[in-house]
């Protein structure tokens, strides 16, 4: 695992240890449009609405490097007929676009910051 290639799930797990509220059904959403033209999505929300939250949950349901249906195996999503079929079949990269615009000086720069981070290195 590594930084931002298939990251372990302990960000998600955290979230599980609170008073988490079960949106795993997004999941079922995402693995609809899987193998289809509608593949490439958009997670956007208003702030504070658990964007980087949803995407842990993503990042952890599909992550390959991990069992994670100790997870997901009380939510919603393992009810699902697509849960077994998708769940840690794939590499994930997950970047958080926030801990660059803390760094960076200008929102100009916030695209020399990931470049510098070497992100494409990273994940080879």
């Amino acid at each position: 695992m590594g930084t931002y290639l298939n990251v372990d799930t302990s960000s998600f797990e955290s979230l599980r240890n609170t008073e988490y509220i079960d949106k795993s059904m997004l999941i079922s959403y995402f693995n609809s449009c899987l193998d289809t033209t509608n593949r490439l999505l958009c997670v956007s929300r208003p702030r504070r609405f658990g964007k980087t939250s949803s995407i842990k949950m993503l990042a952890a349901y599909y992550n390959r490097d991990i069992d994670s249906h100790a997870l997901f195996n009380d939510l919603l999503i393992a009810k699902d007929k697509s849960y077994e079929m998708y769940i840690n079949k794939y590499n994930t990269i997950f970047i958080d676009v926030s801990e660059f615009i803390v760094t960076a000086e200008q929102n100009e720069n916030v695209v020399d910051n990931i470049q510098k981070k070497d992100l494409c290195r990273a994940c080879s």
